[in-house]
């Protein structure tokens, strides 16, 4: 303590300095969930337009609060382990806060309001920030028109946990497994102004994508060898000698490995 002021050692927090601190990720790098409404199909006649839902209406007092809900009861949960970042709010707690706050109107806004005040926010909020990643909500609304105008087509409630995106697969594994457990709890019962809703994460198909990589190749490393083992007994018939025959394959294979994985 200094003059009064006690504070904790570096690695640690709270009310009495019993809490580690746990190091966080550089934002650009932590892992971005989004749960996206409005959005029916990405694929419609072969063609890669976006299908809107023609039944959500985002601009209802009902769609605002269930959003500003949903948002703010996952930032605060702790059944899972999300490990949530707090320092990044998702869109519709940032824009209550600037109507509250900064414009002193009340929440949910009125419809008729609605799109002036999420134009303004959308110029308002990127001054407010230092970091170059989160300046805009811009990939979290898509109105009908330009400057936030218009239907609101689709909207995202988008969140980062503090863990690298660039982690393996085996790493990110469980980060998923997590995120639905709380995707699949919170969309459980949609009011019809939202709809229906999906978790999206760039980290999670390149995730599932290195899993898929990965277990082809194994696979198709094991049935090759059999079926190569299986031609040497049958045209050398010596059992002994197909063993031999196999584990050189193998050894090779895996120097091979080592080589591209190790050396360059």
């Amino acid at each position: 303590c200094i003059a009064g002021v006690c504070q904790c050692a570096r690695s640690f927090e709270g009310e009495f300095c019993d809490q580690p601190i746990s190091s966080k990720v550089q934002m650009k790098y932590a892992t971005e969930i989004s749960f996206v409404y409005g959005i029916l199909s990405t694929m419609k006649s072969n063609s890669s337009k976006l299908v809107y839902s023609k039944n959500v209406d985002f601009m209802s007092q009902k769609a605002q609060l269930f959003l500003l809900n949903t948002c703010e009861n996952i930032m605060s949960q702790t059944e899972y382990d999300i490990d949530v970042r707090k320092d990044y709010p998702c869109w519709i707690s940032a824009f209550r806060d600037y109507v509250v706050d900064e414009q002193k109107m009340d929440f949910p806004v009125s419809r008729s309001l609605y799109p002036a005040l999420l134009g303004s926010f959308m110029n308002w909020y990127p001054t407010q920030r230092t970091f170059d990643e989160s300046t805009s909500y811009t990939k979290d609304i898509g109105t009908a028109e330009t400057d936030y105008r218009g239907r609101i087509n689709w909207v995202a409630l988008t969140f980062r946990c503090n863990v690298d995106k660039n982690n393996g697969a085996q790493t990110l594994l469980p980060t998923q497994k997590e995120w639905l457990k709380v995707f699949q709890q919170f969309n459980a019962a949609n009011p019809k102004s939202v709809g229906e809703g999906r978790m999206i994460s760039d980290a999670f198909t390149k995730m599932d994508t290195e899993i898929g990589i990965i277990y082809s190749t194994i696979t198709s490393f094991a049935v090759s060898n059999l079926i190569c083992l299986v031609c040497v007994i049958v045209f050398t018939g010596d059992l002994v000698v197909s063993v031999f025959t196999m584990l050189s394959i193998i050894l090779i294979v895996i120097t091979l490995m080592g080589f591209l994985f190790a050396v360059m």
